[in-house]
């Protein structure tokens, strides 16, 4: 193979990107409810990092959003049992008061965020988020403000449902998106009401042969330097060829 042949395929194999890295998956970055910043469960009446109370009965409007408290007092024995402080799993979630058990009748919207990678393209990646969900007394999960299920088993503060959210469509492309937990409580005034979430997840992921691929750094400075010391090779041989001629 002569040197132009192997420049032609060092060149190729460069714009085919041997030796790349994909991009074309990703995980999100979701928190059960009631944890740290590093997944572990927090003590009674602590501060949620990972979710906010966006807006609750008789709050102002526009809603001005206010802590999540975690693990809080006046849980019923009839909810799921709080897990032990301080390790992997979830908590139940209240607020605006401390007291789960003080909460007024209405619907406690619940928000949290996370980011999507910018590359991500729903007409041909697919995403997905799912989780165990339980609250009092019923909740609708909304994403990006879009109704994606709506969970009203009676006895839901009792036991996990799981959900499933898969409307590629609905994530959004290298912004903050946000996930709404709408809980609805029922009389009587006042009640227990609040939210847990445990095991959520999600991703998104490129169809086979979509998405980008870029090479590696070393990758590249190597195509760069083989183009280099090629090209050069060939400059040479031209000036000798001139001068013997």
């Amino acid at each position: 193979m002569g040197k132009r042949q192997i420049l032609e395929a060092i060149v190729l194999s460069c714009v085919l990107g041997v030796g790349t890295v994909s991009t074309q998956a990703a995980s999100l970055s979701l928190f059960d409810t009631g944890v740290s910043t590093s997944g572990l469960t927090l003590p009674n009446g602590a501060t949620d990092p990972n979710y906010v109370t966006y807006s609750y009965p008789g709050g102002p409007s526009p809603p001005v959003p206010v802590p999540a408290f975690a693990a809080v007092t006046g849980i019923p024995p009839t909810y799921i049992p709080a897990d032990p402080v301080n390790v992997p799993g979830s908590q139940w979630i209240s607020g605006p008061l401390p007291n789960q058990g003080s909460q007024a009748v209405g619907d406690f919207d619940y928000r949290t965020l996370f980011m999507v990678p910018s590359n991500y393209d729903p007409s041909t990646w697919s995403a997905q988020i799912k989780g165990n969900i339980a609250a009092d007394n019923s909740v609708t999960i909304f994403l990006n403000g879009t109704e994606v299920q709506d969970i009203t088993n009676p006895t839901s503060f009792t036991s996990y449902t799981s959900f499933t959210i898969s409307t590629s469509k609905d994530f959004l492309a290298g912004v903050q998106n946000y996930l709404d937990f709408i809980v609805h409580n029922s009389p009587p005034i006042p009640s227990p009401q609040g939210l847990r979430i445990d095991g959520i997840s999600g991703f998104v992921s490129a169809a086979p042969g979509v998405g980008a691929a870029v090479p590696e750094p070393a990758s590249l400075i190597s195509c760069l330097m083989g183009i280099g010391l090629v090209a050069a090779g060939m400059m040479a041989k031209r000036r000798w060829l001139a001068v013997k001629a």
